[in-house]
């Protein structure tokens, strides 16, 4: 097994964040390919999100075929950025077809800098409240008359 194999098989855990593979040789349909694992029916799967010029496909595959398809991703992409619990890299592939695997160890990563789940949720600080806006203007408006 070459190293870029078995740097695959590392990255495929758990403990994946997830993965951008991006910059492709060849413009054409997918520009940037994002993958993450999800747990469905207490198995472990990667989605690997494709993204076109408008749309965006995605696609569940299990730990055997995520390894295949994402060896054959960066045979039409220049660049992978790889996060993880325990670290973070980023894979550039040269002309001729080389793999230079760059290790970034330089901050802690966290699940939560990349988890979008409670975006939608996030209560906006204002510099007042609501509340006190209406009660303010309700009791203005009160002494005028």
């Amino acid at each position: 097994m070459d190293s870029f194999a078995v740097f695959i098989e590392e990255i495929l855990t758990p403990e994946l964040i997830r993965v951008v593979v991006s910059n492709p040789k060849v413009k054409g349909d997918i520009l940037k390919v994002k993958v993450r694992p999800i747990e469905r029916k207490a198995e472990i799967l990667y989605q690997f999100e494709s993204f076109t010029g408008t749309q965006v496909f995605h696609k569940n595959l299990f730990h055997d075929e995520a390894k295949v398809y994402l060896t054959s991703l960066m045979e039409q992409f220049k660049q992978m950025q790889v996060s993880t619990s325990t670290f973070e890299a980023h894979v550039l592939v040269s002309k001729k077809g080389k793999y230079t695997i760059i290790n970034d160890n330089s901050s802690p990563i966290s699940r939560s800098n990349y988890s979008n789940a409670d975006d939608y949720t996030e209560q906006k600080n204002y510099m007042w409240s609501l509340e006190s806006y209406i009660y303010s203007n309700f009791s203005d408006s009160q002494k005028k008359q």
